[in-house]
């Protein structure tokens, strides 16, 4: 078996501080952190976004989006020092999957990927 393609991630990306909502999609316990993934509107558009709450310095994350034809990427790694501990939002695209990565001391987990369609 081989490994998906990867994607190049979308050019329009944006900060989701204050986005509309926000709202969990999927997220699990990593003591002390806790990481999720995250979607709202953003000019009216939707978009998804990691967050790692209570985040420690070289904790690594990103968004990882699987397109319709089943290519995937992570995009816009962060590597936590302080402050910021979310990553930059990428447009929602229909029939799209999300899930949030996280690295922490070496060792990857991610969140279940999801469609995480409104209610």
């Amino acid at each position: 078996m081989t490994d998906p393609a990867k994607i190049d991630c979308p050019t329009d990306h944006h900060d989701p501080k204050g986005a509309a909502g926000p709202y969990d999609c999927q997220s699990f316990k990593w003591d002390p952190r806790t990481v999720e993934l995250q979607a709202g509107k953003i000019n009216s558009r939707l978009y998804a976004w990691a967050r790692v709450t209570n985040a420690q310095p070289g904790d690594k994350f990103w968004i990882e989006m699987k397109n319709t034809t089943g290519e995937t990427g992570p995009c816009y790694p962060v590597e936590f020092k302080s402050g910021r501990n979310y990553t930059d939002a990428i447009p929602w695209e229909s029939g799209a999957h999300y899930r949030a990565g996280c690295t922490v001391k070496g060792t990857t987990k991610y969140t279940a990927w999801n469609t995480c369609q409104k209610k």
